[in-house]
């Protein structure tokens, strides 16, 4: 399941972060798009699949494990630092941030008690001023004191990061993260992320997604500071740390609550689109759902629809899906999407397929929308776009869209996939964690069950997904076979003189089967409920929240007795 949300951006992983890519990076016609910022390169390269990104907490930034003897002085630098007096660190903290000159911030490193601190907020400091260009680097790169603060650090700073770098460019050797990566490892570095301000910590998170570095302890520390500040926060920065958070698959709730508090403080007083793009799309990457936020999000759209591009609406649209969220102007929105946004101003056919299915998800999918993808010519670029074979979660997605054709739409009447394919075998994919959580629920449900025959496991629907567990039971909680005992068949029940009793499906949702922020199942997990339903089944949801695999098997087969009482019981009095 995490593969599949993964792939649903296919289409908008080289979108633009904050105005870094162009257009046509996402196969958008340039003739009928917005103008758009040129960039060097696209996002494709900045945002890796999660699977791609390196672990690498115990190794410093050049990918190896520090020293033995570097770490022991490391740890006895720190010990010191917490035998020195507090109101000389304090003054001379006070020192270094009311310095304005680079002779009064590198006198600072003269006074007594100047520590390994104090060095690191002096090459920050100087940083962020040859960055703004508000010194030279010849005023200070030969000062002795300069050296002496460097080596205080542990390792050599080389000057040439220092020169002047175009504005927001972060991918230098030398930035924020350069420092507190480079005066100890992570676990030291996140201890010294207090000492730095909410716009430095930002920095750092971004340096950490573009070296693709997934330091969880000091991801940890950033979050942490960053969600606790009181300090306002641009939308650029908020919209910089949901995409750090989405290239790095990192989740923390406390520091979404900030971003997306200060965004819908901010974003009614924006007039960028690009930024708006970003956020939006690493809301749907991360799938996190804050409802009024999508609302301000999406009546911004409306009141700056000139403005925006292709790729905005796309992103708009797939996020949306994602977390499964219709806004307060749903109707509005959507009516007018559908007159701005045609097959034609995509020209990569997997990006417009996700279109599609997103509008399928929300219910949103007119009869054009579903035939432009389910006809044969539509197929044939597809495969051809994908080297004549077409990717299993291209396949998956057309299989949701032809089965939401025959059963959740009552008028369409265009074509649908030729059922002699290999489309409907397509196996779909699970996670590992999923897996175990299935065998756990199978196990659990033979256990309420008498037999196997009363029972039928991974069921492919040919509508691309599984159903985890189906069995029949009446009214009484009795279940029925499934299989004829005399000649091993299914049994019909449609066929007169059968008992019908009551079809159940479970589908088992795992933890990427939500959403974060406000707990719901996310689109794929809807779609999947709601085609199930409409299959004629009565479905029973099990949540990895209220089914614990190491509670007892006792505990278990109550919980599923439980839901089967609760969803019969609905079945009857409905």
């Amino acid at each position: 399941m995490l593969m599949r949300y993964k792939s649903l951006w296919r289409g908008i992983r080289a979108f633009q972060h904050s105005g870094y890519s162009n257009s046509s990076a996402i196969g958008v016609n340039p003739a009928t798009s917005a103008s758009s910022t040129a960039a060097d390169s696209s996002t494709e390269d900045i945002i890796p699949k999660a699977t791609e990104i390196p672990i690498k907490d115990t190794l410093d930034r050049n990918g190896t494990k520090p020293p033995r003897g570097r770490t022991k002085l490391v740890s006895a630098a720190f010990n010191s630092l917490k035998d020195r007096s507090s109101s000389k660190t304090d003054e001379l903290d006070s020192l270094i941030k009311s310095a304005d000159t680079v002779e009064s911030l590198l006198s600072v490193s003269e006074k007594e008690n100047f520590g390994r601190q104090h060095a690191f907020k002096i090459v920050s400091k100087l940083a962020d001023w040859t960055t703004e260009d508000k010194v030279k680097l010849v005023e200070f790169e030969n000062d002795n004191r300069f050296s002496a603060i460097c080596e205080i650090l542990g390792h050599h700073v080389s000057t040439k990061p220092f020169k002047k770098l175009p504005k927001g460019d972060i991918k230098s050797e030398f930035s924020d993260l350069g420092v507190v990566l480079g005066v100890a490892g992570d676990d030291e570095a996140a201890k010294l992320v207090n000492t730095i301000t909410v716009p430095q910590m930002i920095k750092v998170m971004l340096s950490l997604a573009y070296k693709k570095r997934r330091s969880i302890p000091l991801l940890r520390s950033l979050a942490f500071n960053i969600g606790k500040s009181s300090d306002e926060i641009n939308i650029k920065d908020c919209a910089d740390v949901l995409y750090a958070c989405a290239q790095l698959s990192f989740q923390d709730e406390i520091l979404f609550e900030k971003i997306s508090s200060e965004l819908c403080q901010c974003i009614k007083n924006n007039n960028k689109p690009a930024v708006v793009g970003s956020v939006v799309t690493s809301l749907g990457i991360i799938r996190y759902k804050d409802k009024e936020l999508l609302d301000l999000i999406s009546q911004w759209v409306m009141e700056n629809f000139s403005v925006c591009r292709i790729q905005d609406f796309v992103s708009l649209i797939l996020t949306l899906a994602s977390v499964n969220h219709i806004p307060f102007n749903g109707d509005t929105l959507f009516q007018k999407l559908e007159t701005h946004l045609q097959q034609s101003d995509i020209t990569v056919p997997s990006v417009w397929l996700d279109v599609v299915w997103s509008l399928v998800v929300l219910k949103k999918a007119t009869n054009n929308h579903i035939s432009s993808v389910l006809n044969k010519e539509f197929i044939h670029r597809l495969a051809s776009s994908q080297l004549d074979d077409i990717s299993t979660i291209s396949k998956v997605k057309l299989l949701n869209i032809n089965a939401a054709a025959k059963l959740i739409s009552t008028d369409y009447t265009g074509p649908f996939l030729d059922s002699s394919t290999d489309f409907v075998d397509t196996e779909v994919p699970r996670a590992k964690e999923k897996q175990t959580l299935v065998a756990c629920v199978s196990e659990t449900l033979s256990n309420l069950l008498p037999s196997s025959v009363y029972m039928k496991t991974n069921i492919n629907t040919g509508m691309g997904y599984i159903i985890d567990g189906e069995c029949v039971v009446d009214s009484n909680l009795t279940p029925l076979p499934l299989i004829d005992k005399k000649n091993g068949n299914p049994i019909d029940r449609s066929q007169p003189g059968v008992r019908k009793g009551h079809k159940i499906a479970i589908l088992v949702l795992d933890y990427h089967d939500f959403t974060k922020g406000h707990r719901d199942p996310a689109g794929l997990a809807s779609l999947m409920i709601e085609l199930t339903k409409k299959s004629g089944y009565k479905v029973i949801t099990v949540p990895y929240y209220d089914f614990n695999s190491k509670d007892k098997l006792v505990t278990r087969v109550q919980y599923l007795e439980q839901q089967l009482k609760s969803v019969v019981k609905n079945a009857t009095s409905s």
